[in-house]
């Protein structure tokens, strides 16, 4: 890189040599505006030639308004280019050493350097990439799941980001949106990728942007591990696919909790309680310090572990009557003190 700026400041002038095989319009786009920045101009001139030399000589004038007085140093901008110069794969390489010793991260570079496809690398970085196939290799049957429920620095408070990862034939969205909406979040996009580690095995990643009610307190220590682990049974049809599963986000409970407010709910369907499977989930899901606090009740009569505790026993149930006493729907009402009499009666 060579630099010269004009006697009274008004443009700089930039060579850059480059290897010809890096060079393209997209690099050439982030040197201008590598230097737009570092001389804060505001438009900027090319040239570009290439020969048969093996360097690529690019002209950039960068035009701009008192720029003797602006402090750069010709090291720090070089650095800049030289790092816009590595391609994707050289910055997972990096991204791989830093994590791995050398060893391993050149073993999970040969499997993975044209596995990724470029939609992929569009929207993720080589240091998010690591972490996936972290997850990919510890899948090891075609019926293996593995999923991953997080917030990036950009994404606004309810907003989360929610990633599937699996092995063999990728599966279609179909099988997973219903999962989700079940669960009581809205999904705003969906992003499936095919990761062809070699000829033999085949990986997909589905990324979904997903967004969850205001009510919901996302700030849980372990909204993270309850979420995953539901959907990883509801997947695989360990656990209902049906309403109740929000009750995952909205009552703070996982998915074995949910199975027992599932049970409850289907008696008091046998015994002719009158009111619909979904009228009962919608009840719970309004309700959800209450739902939380019936099943506090019920594990406090029923964990092993727990030794009988009359006193804390009563303790909850004087808050879920006085919280009773607070719901305004008669339905509403009716319901949960049926949920409270069938816990009670066990």
């Amino acid at each position: 890189l060579f630099i010269r700026l004009d006697i009274y400041g008004r443009f700089a002038t930039a060579l850059v040599y480059v290897p010809r095989e890096r060079f393209n319009t997209q690099l050439r786009m982030r040197m201008q505006q590598i230097l737009l920045e570092a001389f804060n101009g505001y438009s900027v001139d090319f040239s570009v030639l290439l020969s048969e030399q093996p360097l690529a000589r690019v002209q950039l004038i960068v035009h701009g308004k008192q720029m003797r007085a602006i402090h750069f140093r010709v090291e720090d901008i070089e650095q800049r280019i030289r790092d816009a110069m590595l391609s994707w794969e050289d910055h997972l390489h990096q991204a791989l050493l830093s994590k791995y010793a050398e060893a391993r991260a050149n073993q999970l570079f040969k499997q993975y350097k044209r596995a990724f496809p470029v939609a992929y690398k569009d929207h993720f970085s080589p240091q998010v990439a690591v972490m996936d196939m972290l997850r990919l290799d510890n899948i090891t049957t075609e019926a293996g799941l593995s999923s991953y429920l997080y917030r990036s620095i950009h994404q606004a408070d309810q907003n989360l980001s929610f990633k599937v990862f699996g092995r063999g034939h990728a599966r279609a969205l179909s099988d997973v949106l219903p999962i989700l909406e079940h669960m009581g979040v809205r999904v705003i996009n969906a992003h499936p990728y095919l990761i062809q580690k070699d000829a033999k095995i085949n990986y997909w990643i589905i990324a979904f942007d997903i967004v969850v009610d205001a009510s919901i307190d996302l700030e849980v220590h372990d909204i993270k591990e309850r979420f995953q682990n539901a959907f990883s049974q509801i997947y695989h049809g360990q656990v209902d696919n049906d309403g109740y599963n929000k009750l995952v986000l909205a009552a703070s409970l996982n998915w074995r909790e949910v199975t027992v407010m599932r049970a409850i709910s289907k008696y008091l369907s046998q015994i002719r309680v009158p009111f619909s499977q979904s009228y009962m989930q919608d009840t719970l899901a309004v309700n959800p310090s209450i739902t939380r606090a019936l099943m506090n009740l019920f594990v406090a009569r029923f964990k092993p572990q727990k030794a009988a505790d009359d006193a804390h026993q009563m303790h909850l149930l004087d808050g879920i009557q006085q919280a009773l006493e607070q719901v305004s729907n008669l339905d509403e009402d009716r319901i949960l003190k049926h949920f409270l009499a069938v816990i009670q009666a066990m």
